[in-house]
């Protein structure tokens, strides 16, 4: 699913009538994605109750090999975001829901 399938399905499943438009909805939901990047960047983490946790972390500096040449590539030391699902969303991709 993408940005714009998420949009739909959450546009189709409103049954309070509040998000009127698509364009509406791509609002909204632009704006909930702004919010969660700005937690995480700020604070460095963000732990949603049941759904999981997003954090920080430091990836060190390490050589990689260019697959054509063989050739060694320094990457240098940076920053990911890394995901831990809560248990209540493992369990849920566990059976398939």
């Amino acid at each position: 699913m993408n940005k714009s399938d998420f949009i739909i399905t959450v546009r189709a499943s409103d049954t309070t009538g509040t998000l009127t438009s698509i364009e509406k909805t791509d609002l909204v939901v632009s704006h909930v994605l702004d919010m969660l990047k700005e937690s995480i960047v700020k604070h460095g983490s963000l732990k949603i109750q049941g759904f999981g946790v997003f954090e920080v972390v430091d990836v060190p500096a390490r050589e990689r090999r260019n697959p054509r040449t063989g050739e060694s590539i320094p990457v240098p030391a940076h920053k990911a975001v890394k995901f831990r699902p809560g248990k209540e969303l493992r369990e849920a991709v566990n059976r398939g829901r």
